[in-house]
């Protein structure tokens, strides 16, 4: 089993030891998965903000959403997927 990295959500994908490219299924499951896992954070987090979620707990809100941005950033870069 080879871990596929995406260079980003909309484009290619390759195994970095052979450089063989996914199949198409690969990408349309990578990219149905991304897309829920960004309308996830992009609704999610900012509904649990505006009712007050955030409001009794450290760090700050905004603190977490940053680092949330460069997780996420880290997440869909190195994004492992199966060859089906």
């Amino acid at each position: 089993m080879h871990g596929f990295t995406c260079t980003s959500v909309l484009g290619g994908c390759a195994d970095p030891t052979t450089g063989s490219r996914r199949s198409a299924q690969a990408i349309v499951d990578f990219r149905a998965h991304a897309v829920r896992l960004l309308g996830s954070v992009f609704h999610g987090y900012p509904a649990l903000e505006l009712s007050g979620g955030f409001d009794h707990s450290e760090p700050s809100a905004a603190a977490s959403w940053s680092r949330l941005l460069e997780v996420l950033d880290f997440t869909l870069t190195n994004w492992p997927v199966q060859q089906q």
